[in-house]
């Protein structure tokens, strides 16, 4: 009788115990919020593709995205016009707006279709709470960047080297969809630069390592080609980001800092408004300069190459004086190796390396 009764009791008994979960909880997913990209050469199509493809990847990975018509009444109600870049307040409203953790944006830097597809974008990871970036790649791709022997392999379809362009940014991501801390996917390493095509200049007794933040402002472009002065800063903010010891002060915030001090634009710029914004910004330390010669396909050695020259100078504006500098001409040659390996064919690839360079010139 005892054993009967147990066996009806004891099921029971054992049921209104609860039972431990046989695996663990998944992860809450990483939000993000995705900005729309600013768009130089003026593709649609292939700014959504990059989005797109970029988006469907993260989500296969676990993360989840702001809905568009969501994101897109927050930017709305909250006046922010400029979405390439963020100021610390937009990223807050958008975070608190969409309960987005990480903002995603960039910028397309070139686009071309044809027998040699051309690929270069930008993406930054901005911390929502912060505002402050929290990852950043440059990826500059072309369809004969793939040819191998006999120039087999080269990529001629654009869509399809937008899906490699896809595996790299990837890159920036963990398994889980979240962003990868302390990780610069795809930076070229940075070549000691020849003397000759160096000139480079540092204060005595100044340091440039123990720069923490930097606002680096738009070079001044001395060419023939339109936004290259832009794309300059944008991707020498980047190589800032990658030496992990300068906090890089957004262009959103930079231009808050200027509206709040009533400057219309960069040419207004003097070294007491500097000393002003640096002081609203929490820093001491610009960067200006010019880019003095930039040709995608300068006839070199019977071949042709990118060329470019640049000068940055980094600005103490409360000492109003210039602490270091470099100036830096290079050309896609001068990385080629035995048997023509190395050389630089993208007029972005060779850009990102000479600021990278020029940074390590001067000593960040």
């Amino acid at each position: 009788m005892l054993g009967i009764l147990l066996c009806l009791v004891l099921p029971l008994a054992l049921s209104s115990v609860p039972q431990r979960e046989s695996a663990q909880a998944a992860p809450p997913s990483t939000l993000y919020a995705a900005l729309p990209m600013r768009n130089l050469p003026g593709d649609l199509e292939a700014v959504e593709s990059i989005l797109s493809a970029t988006r469907q990847a993260l989500e296969a990975r676990g993360a989840s995205f702001v809905p568009a018509d969501e994101l897109e009444e927050v930017l709305r109600a909250r006046r922010i016009r400029y979405t390439d870049s963020v100021s610390v307040e937009a990223a807050a409203a958008i975070g608190s707006g969409t309960g987005a953790k990480f903002i995603i944006l960039g910028t397309l830097l070139a686009f071309e279709r044809g027998p040699v597809p051309r690929v270069s974008v930008t993406l930054r990871i901005l911390d929502a709470r912060t505002g402050e970036r929290t990852q950043s790649c440059v990826v500059s791709l072309r369809g004969d960047d793939f040819a191998g022997l006999l120039g087999l392999g080269a990529i001629t379809d654009a869509d399809e080297l937008i899906l490699e362009v896809r595996e790299r940014v990837l890159d920036m991501f963990t398994l889980d969809g979240a962003p990868r801390p302390g990780y610069f996917p795809n930076s070229p390493e940075r070549h000691s630069v020849p003397a000759s095509s160096l000139s480079r200049f540092v204060r005595a007794g100044f340091d440039p390592r123990t720069i923490e933040k930097l606002a680096v402002l738009p070079l001044s472009n001395r060419t023939s080609r339109q936004s290259v002065g832009l794309i300059f800063s944008e991707l020498l903010a980047h190589e800032c980001f990658r030496s992990a010891t300068v906090q890089v002060v957004e262009q959103s915030e930079l231009r808050a800092a200027m509206v709040r001090q009533r400057v219309r634009s960069v040419e207004e710029l003097n070294l007491k408004l500097l000393a002003q914004i640096g002081q609203d910004l929490g820093t001491r330390y610009f960067a200006l300069g010019s880019i003095d010669t930039y040709t995608e396909e300068a006839f070199i050695q019977e071949d042709r190459f990118p060329e470019i020259e640049a000068f940055v100078r980094i600005i103490d504006v409360q000492e109003g004086e210039m602490v270091a500098a470099a100036g830096i001409h290079r050309t896609g040659f001068d990385y080629e190796r035995l048997l023509g390996l190395g050389d630089v064919r993208d007029p972005v690839a060779l850009t990102v390396r000479v600021a990278g360079e020029i940074l390590a010139a001067i000593g960040i």
